[in-house]
């Protein structure tokens, strides 16, 4: 059986899952640019809010931390870069290189702000189905003269949906080169390389068999314009969200 990503759609029944897709895009904007402008101070209750939350939907941590190392190295490099560019008290000197106590305050609390923003993100995306996203987009872009709304709701869609086929084709990819003994050669390039390669010729063979299963079936960018019902809770949700991001203000 295929291992579920962490980068696509989870079923639930959760206050979260039963959101209006546009109140909930609302809400990841408002704490969004909470997260954006808050204080370390008002950080904290905000982490513990998202950590609560994550916990709540009950989302694949273990599948998370492996399939986010990537993102993780940036962060690192992020950090780093951070620490090295920012003038201050020494802290530690090797040769030019110096890091400031300053620096590593700053390089941890733009750290800190990008964890919050994908642990968001990610709460978003695996609460919403890409049709849900899909229809949001169009209803967002549809009053805004000379937009092809459907056009760009459409390649949301379809960028939210290969997201996990990506994903997967990497893994078969690591998978092959696991049994062949890929990971074993010593040069990293040529690791790398035997890894991008079949990878990227992989996921441009699913682009392409998508395109045609497409066009096989007469698909096309008008469809039937989504019904959406607001209730009392998309409200709240969204009061919710503003409160935050005043409090981030003020804190």
């Amino acid at each position: 059986m295929a291992e579920l990503s962490t980068f696509g759609f989870h079923y639930g029944q959760s206050f979260v899952h039963r959101l209006d897709v546009r109140f909930k895009l609302i809400c990841l904007v408002l704490l969004t640019s909470a997260v954006m402008v808050a204080m370390p101070t008002a950080m904290m209750p905000m982490s513990l809010g998202v950590i609560l939350l994550w916990i709540s939907l009950r989302l694949p941590l273990r599948i998370l931390g492996r399939e986010m190392l990537a993102f993780f190295f940036f962060l690192l490099l992020v950090f780093s870069m951070r620490a090295l560019s920012t003038p201050g008290d020494p802290w530690l000197s090797w040769g030019p290189l110096t890091i400031a106590r300053e620096g590593l305050q700053a390089g941890g609390q733009v750290v800190w702000r990008l964890l919050m923003i994908l642990m968001l993100g990610l709460v978003f995306i695996t609460t919403t189905r890409p049709s849900e996203l899909k229809a949001a987009v169009y209803w967002l872009l549809r009053p805004i003269p000379f937009v092809p709304a459907h056009k760009a709701a459409t390649m949301v869609g379809l960028m939210v949906r290969f997201i996990p086929v990506l994903h997967q084709q990497m893994r078969e990819t690591q998978s092959a080169l696991d049994a062949r003994a890929g990971l074993r050669r010593r040069h990293s390039w040529r690791r790398l390389r035997y890894f991008m390669l079949p990878t990227l010729r992989r996921i441009l063979l699913a682009a392409d068999q998508l395109s045609l299963s497409m066009m096989a079936r007469g698909y096309g960018d008008k469809r039937t314009e989504p019904a959406f019902g607001a209730r009392p809770a998309d409200g709240l949700a969204v009061l919710v969200a503003g409160v935050v991001l005043t409090a981030a203000f003020m804190v």
